[in-house]
């Protein structure tokens, strides 16, 4: 649920900014925000039946997002 609050608010600020905004260019296209959304909608349902394949899933969203995400900080530099 914190991953779909934060698309959700991301969103928000890009729709209140406007898609040309400095907030909507230094988030791009968001693959991570992606790329987790789907994970976690195919392990929630997984967790039902196949525990390990949704702990798998849990962990590799977590692999995933200890690599910092620094489009913001790159686009304040700029």
């Amino acid at each position: 649920m914190a991953a779909i609050g934060y698309e959700l608010t991301e969103w928000s600020i890009i729709a209140c900014n406007g898609h040309q905004s400095a907030v909507a260019k230094a988030i791009g296209r968001d693959w991570k925000g992606k790329i987790s959304l789907a994970l976690y909608a195919v392990a929630v349902p997984a967790a039902f039946f196949a525990r390990p394949v949704a702990i798998i899933l849990y962990v590799a969203v977590l692999l995933f997002w200890l690599a910092p995400d620094r489009r913001i900080e790159r686009a304040l530099e700029d």
